[in-house]
């Protein structure tokens, strides 16, 4: 799957990629990652299923974890889940920038305010002898349980993505349905012998690079 998908990717974003591994953690930096987690009631599969978690609370908690580490990425995510056979992603350019700073302002307000009211309730218990002015207070005070320490997933979780939301918004959607262009891709690379296929997707992938440069060169002149 991962060298497949990496075949759409310049030298350059591939070098900024990796294959699945067990201790594998999501890092949002890379263009293209493989994460092996478990699906439900099953173990070893690769993908981006969940199990399920009882408790209001630790589900809240998860939803807040893969919303803050999935809006990490500077760039829209695109979530192949080979457990469950569907593709989701979040929005695309620049509706997904403007979600992204929303949400990362807000966290820091978030995180300022809880670090502020902890260290009150720390100073409050007893402990502001040991605080001196401008000092910062003990690590359990910093750590902010919506980053999730624990990394992308880790333990039990939800299987579905498309259940976290901001504000009331989906952050990322099920894909319906192809493009015409890629449906056509797939069926010419299908037909074509083991050996050839490679070859294919590299020359169809400049073509529309090519394509997508003359749109942009069009769109600047008639702007």
């Amino acid at each position: 799957m991962i060298n497949t998908l990496a075949l759409f990717l310049s030298a350059e974003d591939r070098a900024k990629s990796c294959h699945a591994r067990k201790q594998h953690r999501y890092l949002p930096d890379l263009f293209l990652q493989g994460i092996y987690t478990p699906s439900i009631g099953k173990q070893g599969h690769s993908g981006t299923g969940m199990d399920g978690e009882k408790g209001q609370g630790s589900r809240r908690l998860d939803k807040n974890g893969r919303l803050y580490h999935i809006l990490s990425s500077p760039f829209p995510t695109t979530i192949v889940d080979t457990v469950r056979c569907k593709v989701e992603q979040t929005e695309r350019l620049p509706k997904y920038s403007t979600l992204r700073s929303d949400y990362q302002k807000e966290h820091t307000k978030c995180v300022v305010d809880r670090t502020i009211s902890q260290v009150s309730a720390w100073n409050a218990s007893g402990q502001s002898r040991h605080l001196h002015h401008g000092s910062i207070p003990p690590p359990n005070f910093q750590k902010n349980s919506g980053s999730d320490g624990g990394g992308f997933w880790g333990g039990k979780r939800e299987n579905s993505w498309t259940n976290v939301e901001w504000k009331g918004q989906k952050v990322v959607k099920e894909v319906q349905g192809a493009a015409p262009m890629v449906e056509n891709l797939v069926r010419c690379v299908v037909g074509l012998p083991i050996e050839m296929r490679e070859g294919y997707v590299r020359q169809w992938r400049r073509g529309l690079v090519k394509r997508a440069l003359t749109l942009v060169k069009y769109v600047k002149n008639e702007g």
